[in-house]
This record gives C-alpha cells, sequence and structure tokens, in this order.
C-alpha cells in the first residue's frame, strides 16, 4: 500500500515521494495512487530533478497497477503546479483548510 521513491547524487539522498495506494470510497474496483510527501534538497531544485522523482513515482505506481493518481500541492514559494502540469497532470478541485482550535 506504500510506494516510496528515492534520489540520491552521489549516495546522498537528495529527494523523495511517497504514495499510498489503495482503491477509493467512491471508485472501489479503481486502484489509486495518493501522493502524500515529496521533499527535494534545495541544491538541487533549480534542475529537471523534481521532474525526474515525480516520473520515477508515476512509472512505480503503474508497475503496480494504479490508474489513477492523486496529488497536490501547496500554494506560494513551494507550489510544484508546473511541474504537475508539465508531465500532464489535470487540476481538478480546489482544496481548503481551516484550524478549529
Amino acid at each position: 500500500m506504500l510506494a516510496i521513491v528515492t534520489a540520491r547524487q552521489e549516495g546522498r539522498l537528495v529527494g523523495y515521494v511517497a504514495a499510498i495506494i489503495n482503491t477509493h470510497l467512491h471508485y472501489a474496483s479503481t486502484k489509486f495512487g495518493t501522493l502524500d510527501v515529496f521533499w527535494l534538497a534545495p541544491d538541487v531544485r533549480k534542475s529537471v530533478n523534481g521532474v525526474g522523482l515525480f516520473t520515477a513515482i508515476e512509472e512505480e505506481l503503474k508497475r503496480r497497477g494504479v490508474v489513477k493518481m492523486i496529488g497536490q500541492t501547496k500554494l506560494g514559494p513551494h507550489d510544484v503546479g508546473l511541474i504537475f502540469e508539465f508531465l500532464g497532470w489535470t487540476e481538478t478541485e480546489r482544496l481548503f483548510t481551516k484550524a478549529v482550535s
């Protein structure tokens, strides 16, 4: 149920992405891969490393039978929406949060 892909540079961990694999509450016959967390070291963000990392998790999820992927991005300086769009992802919803305590 968990897929993790890492990026390394000369043995040093410089990135990772983790996805949860499961069926969806509304689509029980379809296997979904939901991106949970991802990170890329600041010193390797200014290249195509992010594209490579997301391409690698897509390939791994396909290998595991995932049909649909779900991912989200922060707004502001950590927005990776351009990478998703470059890889052919489509923005389908907006997510809102509220702290109640």
